[in-house]
């Protein structure tokens, strides 16, 4: 139901709950017959409250007087025989069909006698006596019944509008046709549902209202049946179905709700990075780890080498401190920081080696008289 069906119609301006008056033999075609609003009476009065059949005791008079009347001109000396034959035929018929009350399906028979309740009948074929008359017949079925209130406020002051679909069964219907005409039940339940409503909705926030419990709903329901017990009324079940706050509220629930969403995918967003981060922090401890544990093998082979190659390793050393000097040697302009006094003999006598080889080297490949010498 639309916003504006809600505005459009004030609360408690038309009835939903009708009567009828019929004769009891159209009782059941005037309960399945809806009027021009569109409603199904839950009471039907019977117009008479005799049952016997005046117009059957009105033929049987017609041809009885027919009878006396034709007889003597026509010298029909069996007429008037056969007319009082058919008339006490039709007096019968009228008063044995009297006995006989019929009980639409799905109703219930109020019998009254001198305007003092007797009883009640259900559905079918019963057995009364003809002094005692059908006052009322009361519907058994569920009847739905809609109930709104609009702009009501909310426990924070937001006005909201709602409604709901009722259905009520009438339990005793004794006590609805005695307490209350159909008509004022109709008023007595809309103001039972709008009080109830109200309390409801200032009861909760906005949101609640948005999101409604069960039991809020079974609050509701034991609330307005407390109410119309009294009428022999009992109800079922209530529905709601609409409830709407403003349309500001509306867009601005939204746009909160928007907000929270973006807000959970940025804080996503930040888990991720930050997630990554540690991935690769880890990453980078791992390497360390992996680089720190290749050198400690290293090591270990480099030391073990050192232990098993101590002559080798002296000479890996000395040679790498020439190759340095030689580099030194080359460099005019190249600074040198000596630290011990035995460091510089070291090189020196480092240096006479190397000279001291590279002339012997010199004099070796030359042709001198003692080379050829020794070569003859």
């Amino acid at each position: 139901m639309s916003d504006q069906t809600i505005s459009d119609q004030p609360e408690g301006s038309y009835g939903q709950l009708t009567q009828v008056r019929v004769p009891l033999e159209d009782a059941a075609i005037a309960f399945s017959q809806r009027d021009e609003t569109g409603r199904l009476p839950i009471i039907v009065i019977p117009k008479r409250v005799s049952r016997i059949q005046l117009n059957l005791i009105l033929y049987a008079v017609i041809i009885l007087a027919a009878g006396v009347v034709l007889g003597d001109p026509l010298n029909a000396f069996w007429s008037l025989p056969l007319s009082i034959l058919i008339a006490i035929v039709l007096v019968v018929l009228a008063v044995f069909r009297s006995f006989i009350v019929q009980i639409p399906e799905g109703v219930n028979g109020l019998l009254s006698r001198g305007g003092r309740y007797l009883r009640t009948l259900g559905s079918g074929s019963q057995f009364v006596l003809p002094n005692i008359a059908v006052s009322h017949l009361v519907t058994r079925r569920t009847i739905p019944f809609d109930a709104q209130v609009s702009q009501a406020p909310t426990r924070d002051n937001v006005r909201v509008s709602m409604e709901i679909l009722l259905t009520f069964s009438i339990a005793d219907p004794y006590k609805f046709i005695f307490n209350i005409s159909a008509d004022d039940f109709d008023r007595v339940l809309q103001a039972s549902c709008h009080d109830a409503l109200r309390t409801l909705i200032r009861s909760l926030s906005v949101e609640e209202m948005v999101n409604l419990q069960r039991k809020d709903i079974q609050e509701l329901r034991a609330t307005i049946s407390q109410d119309v017990e009294p009428y022999g009324v009992s109800v079922h079940n209530i529905v709601v179905t609409f409830a709407l706050p403003p349309e500001e509220f509306i867009r601005s629930h939204e746009a909160r709700q928007l907000a929270v969403v973006q807000l959970v995918a940025e804080e996503e967003q930040q888990r991720l990075a930050l997630q990554r981060q540690m991935n690769i922090a880890e990453l980078a401890r791992q390497k360390v780890l992996s680089d720190a544990s290749t050198e400690a093998l290293r090591l270990e082979q480099l030391q073990e080498q050192l232990r098993d190659f101590p002559a080798a390793a002296e000479f890996d050393l000395q040679r790498a401190r020439i190759q340095v000097a030689q580099g030194l040697a080359s460099n005019t302009r190249a600074m040198v920081q000596v630290g011990k006094v035995d460091d510089i003999a070291q090189t020196l006598i480092l240096r006479d080696a190397l000279q001291d080889r590279e002339a012997t080297a010199e004099i070796g490949g030359k042709d001198t008289p003692q080379n050829k010498a020794q070569n003859k």
